[in-house]
């Protein structure tokens, strides 16, 4: 997850994430981002890490920002559950915010279920990346 360049493999809304600099995702790596929907790039930024546990984003586009915690933790029944916080703020005054919710809702539940289908392809591959 800390591998923001992955994004587009699992958000449809991304078409490229590269890193500012070489190495590992790690706290303080910083990313460009861009998307089908921003007008402007998006700079994405590891705020909090912690392996297999916590991943906490921070992404700044014009004056939107936003910041997206992904929670980690073993689930009773096997396997993982992922909880995802967002937190967004466009900018600028919305005409309808209940229905930018109800939209973005949509998306989010729409990409974690694909991320779901990735993470599980890459463990039954054997992928440690």
């Amino acid at each position: 997850m800390a591998n923001l360049e992955h994004n587009p493999d699992w958000n449809w809304a991304i078409l490229a994430t590269q890193p500012l600099q070489a190495g590992p995702g790690r706290r303080g790596s910083r990313f460009h981002q861009s998307s089908k929907s921003a007008d402007s790039a998006t700079l994405l930024e590891i705020t909090k890490f912690m392996p297999n546990r916590l991943l906490e984003v921070s992404s700044q586009a014009g004056k939107a920002t936003a910041r997206y915690r992904y929670q980690f933790a073993n689930s009773p029944t096997g396997g993982t559950e992922l909880t995802l916080t967002t937190e967004l703020r466009p900018g600028h005054r919305l005409p309808r915010p209940d229905l930018y919710a109800s939209r973005t809702q949509l998306a989010v539940r729409e990409n974690l279920q694909h991320l779901k289908v990735v993470i599980e392809d890459i463990v039954r591959a054997g992928i440690t990346e």
